[in-house]
């Protein structure tokens, strides 16, 4: 009973670690759209959980919510200007393998504003890092006259 007692055991345990790694990779399409704002047509967007809530004031709710988004303008901007070396975006490819790897560049350049490194084409691949934590996003659709903005979101690991 003991020795099937230490053979099952580290399975079970084996197979709840695996659990935790599948949610790591969780893919969230995010879709900003009319029904997504309240008085403004903007959002406050979370790099680190992939969540997006109405913008009431020019101050985010939560520090997690670290980017404004304004699909009209259109403007993807972080603002944490305090601590610009700890939260950024970067352009890393377009296409969906940039999406699917874990292609980061901690050396390269992160700016505030996401339109400083690239735009918001479709397909195109951007890293974002920010004290909560890292995530990808590829860009899906853009439809700026209809203040409309959806793209894949990843977290990753730094």
């Amino acid at each position: 009973m003991k020795r099937l007692l230490l053979i099952v055991l580290p399975l079970l345990l084996m197979i709840g670690c695996d659990d935790k790694k599948d949610d790591a990779t969780e893919i969230l399409v995010i879709e900003i759209s009319d029904e997504s704002y309240d008085t403004y047509p903007a959002v406050w967007f979370s790099p680190s959980t992939g969540e997006i809530i109405a913008v009431e004031t020019e101050t985010p709710p939560e520090t997690k919510y670290r980017f404004w988004v304004e699909p009209n303008d259109p403007e993807f901007q972080s603002m944490s200007y305090d601590s610009i070396g700890a939260n950024g975006v970067q352009f890393i490819g377009t296409g969906s393998n940039y999406f699917d790897e874990n292609p980061t560049n901690e050396n390269g350049n992160f700016y505030s504003n996401l339109l400083d490194c690239g735009s918001l084409e479709f397909n195109n691949v951007f890293y974002i890092k920010t004290e909560e934590g890292n995530c990808l996003i590829k860009i899906i659709s853009l439809r700026s006259d209809d203040n409309y903005l959806k793209f894949k979101w990843r977290a990753v690991s730094s």
